[in-house]
């Protein structure tokens, strides 16, 4: 902290390029202490990220969208059409509970075969990493997947519904099986209305709201100083008093600001005649949230 007054003290005497060379040096290489010595990583944050990133953007947490089911015969794409005209009842799909893939399942052989009793037998789910090609070509190989939290988005059963018909009239005891089949789900990742989802740079899932954070306006946070109210050309100097002034923005966020302000005529001290008091960008420099009281020896206003 002593060495970092020093470099103030030493660069408030010098030329505003300089000046601005000396302070972007010396925020690269805080920049760069910070970054060594914390146990995090720092991203540089977009605009487009989420507010609590360091972003512009209004965020809130998604949800799972409910499941979807739906059905596949490892038979002929005839036999599965066919199927679903036996069973034209049940609801078209995508269906939202398991129990529709049940009640078509146990549909099909009393409607194809005249069956007396029927069994789906869905009788769980695949778990993680689980992967099923048996019922190639008619049935795409069925794969569940997981998101980087570990979230089931889509999954199977395999099922071998099995049913019984009848051997004589009221006598029900013919055991039959049916096509193998999967029974499959799927769910999503879901916003409100008004937001988009997204994938956050840690790998999970967010929404955003689809417009900027508007930033509020700041009164006197742009960094303005007095033009002495004179024309001002070039880099820019006042042609009234030929007074050089600059500003420059170190740091722009969605909330705060942090501007420098030179002008080579204003060494902000007191006027009543008291020695100048130090300060930490020097003479001719100030910047937006600078703020301070100069006592007046001898009067007893401020």
């Amino acid at each position: 902290m002593k060495a970092l007054l020093v470099y103030l003290i030493r660069a408030s005497s010098v030329s505003p390029a300089l000046m601005n060379r000396s302070i972007a040096g010396l925020l690269i290489a805080l920049v760069v202490l910070v970054a060594l010595c914390s146990p995090f990583n720092f991203a540089i944050a977009a605009t487009t990220d989420c507010i609590e990133d360091g972003g512009q953007r209004v965020c809130t947490k998604p949800f799972l969208s409910p499941w979807n089911y739906g059905f596949c015969i490892g038979n002929s794409l005839s036999t599965t059409t066919a199927a679903a005209n036996y069973c034209s009842a049940i609801d078209p799909q995508p269906w939202m509970s398991e129990n529709k893939v049940i009640a078509f399942t146990e549909c099909l052989p009393v409607q194809q075969f005249g069956a007396c009793t029927a069994q789906a037998n869905l009788t769980g789910w695949a778990g993680p990493g689980s992967s099923d090609s048996s019922l190639l070509p008619q049935c795409a190989t069925h794969t569940v997947v997981q998101d980087t939290q570990g979230n089931e988005l889509i999954g199977y059963s395999r099922m071998s519904p099995t049913f019984q018909t009848y051997s004589s009239p009221g006598v029900c005891n013919v055991p039959g099986n049916y096509y193998g089949m999967f029974a499959k789900r799927t769910r999503q990742w879901t916003c409100p209305a008004g937001y988009d989802l997204f994938t956050k740079a840690s790998g999970v899932p967010g929404c955003r709201r689809n417009t900027l954070l508007p930033v509020a306006p700041c009164v006197g946070c742009d960094g303005s100083v007095n033009t002495g109210g004179g024309a001002s050309f070039g880099n820019p100097i006042q042609v009234g008093d030929q007074t050089k002034t600059q500003t420059q923005t170190d740091y722009s966020g969605p909330v705060l600001r942090f501007v420098r302000s030179y002008r080579s005529r204003d060494e902000y001290v007191p006027d009543n005649g008291q020695t100048y008091l130090p300060k930490g960008l020097g003479k001719q420099w100030t910047h937006n949230y600078e703020r301070r009281i100069y006592p007046f020896t001898g009067n007893a206003y401020l």
